[in-house]
């Protein structure tokens, strides 16, 4: 290509994407200022952006209370659970039981079949056979 003709093809361009963002802004202000002011107001224009804040630490007491519930979901279940089956009966967010279920795991009080959103948990054995081996008689 020559570069003349390289030259008028950047300007074209140029000018294109100029005529491009100005339609884009008009448009936008045209929206703005046509909204109905309670629909502004309602939106969640002001909602913060990004990762949520963590929540804060919570005790070994409530930790331990999670699993307790989580064990009784277990053994009340005829079967195998999904993490968000376990949460609806103890009556928490999925996401606020996942280090409980994995102390579990980690202590061979439950098992976990599958992986990620089609991970299933059910009891170990231990925990089949004796229904009272909560934390209480481990002297935990």
């Amino acid at each position: 290509m020559l570069p003349v003709a390289r030259a008028v093809a950047a300007a074209r361009l140029r000018q294109r994407i100029r005529d491009l963002t100005q339609r884009f802004v008009d448009d936008l202000l045209r929206a703005v200022l046509e909204a109905p002011l309670a629909e502004l107001a309602s939106s969640d224009a002001g909602a913060p952006r990004g990762r949520p804040e963590r929540s804060a630490r919570r005790s070994a007491g409530e930790i331990r209370r999670l699993q307790d519930a989580a064990i009784h979901a277990l053994r009340s279940a005829d079967g195998p659970l999904g993490a968000p089956e376990i949460a609806d009966l103890v009556g928490v967010r999925t996401a606020d039981l996942a280090f409980p279920l994995r102390r579990l795991r980690d202590e061979g009080r439950i098992v976990i079949r599958g992986e990620r959103a089609k991970a299933t948990y059910g009891l170990a054995e231990r925990d089949l056979a004796d229904p009272g081996s909560s934390s209480k008689k481990r002297g935990r």
